[in-house]
Parts: C-alpha cells; sequence; structure tokens
C-alpha cells in the first residue's frame, strides 16, 4: 500500500507465474520431477540437477523404487530468517521402450534368476 502525494491510496495485486520445474510450498520448500535411467535407479548412481543455486549432483542409492522421494538440503527457497528450506525430488525411472537382442536376452536371464527368489505382490 502507498500513499500518494495527494494522499490517495494505491493498491497493487501481483500475480506469480507458475515455475516451469519447481513447484514451491508455503514454507520455502521446492518439489520437482527428475526424469533418471531405471538402471540408475536399480545399481545406485549419481545425476547431474539445475536448482535456483545452480547445478549440483544428486546421489541416488542403489534399489531407488519409482516415485520415491529425495531431499537435497538447502537447496530450496530462502526464508524470512535467510535459511534456505529443501528441494524434493520425484524420481521418475526411464524404461527402455526397445531392446537389441543382447539386452533382452540379458533381461531375461535376469528375469529367471529372480523368479527364483521372489514373487509378485499386490500392494
Amino acid at each position: 500500500m502507498r500513499l500518494t502525494p495527494d494522499g490517495q491510496t494505491i493498491y497493487l495485486t501481483v500475480k506469480f507465474l507458475p515455475h516451469s520445474v519447481f513447484k514451491p510450498s508455503p514454507n520455502g520448500d521446492l518439489s520437482c520431477e527428475v526424469s533418471v535411467p531405471f538402471l540408475t535407479c536399480v545399481l545406485g548412481g549419481e545425476v547431474d540437477l539445475a536448482s535456483l543455486q545452480g547445478k549440483t549432483v544428486m546421489k541416488i542409492p542403489p534399489g531407488t523404487q519409482n516415485g520415491s522421494v529425495l531431499r537435497l538440503k538447502g537447496l530450496g527457497l530462502n526464508g524470512k530468517d535467510g535459511k534456505a528450506a529443501d528441494l524434493f525430488i520425484t524420481l521418475k525411472a526411464i524404461l527402455p521402450t526397445s531392446l537389441s537382442p543382447e539386452e533382452k536376452r540379458i533381461f531375461e536371464d535376469l528375469k529367471q534368476v529372480n523368479a527364483k527368489k521372489s514373487t509378485a505382490r499386490v500392494s
């Protein structure tokens, strides 16, 4: 609110457009989705990631499930107290859409090995 020289009050309405990648929460945390090769989810690894503070590397533990949420401390928005909130990343595993004959054979072998130690679950 601001008063003009003649005593009039001016009200401004500010609307922010949503960010194309990051979704804010009221406490300053940010969230986004990141697509990751499924083998990185299975075996673990690192993924380069852009944040509001610049590029960072996110470590993905072995056995990470599709849809898992990882937290990167201090990479959210800065609060009124000057402390940065966190960035929450939802992982989306990228599954192959076509396989070479060798890849298909490897997956068939893996399927047989896996069938011996587990059965399907309903969740």
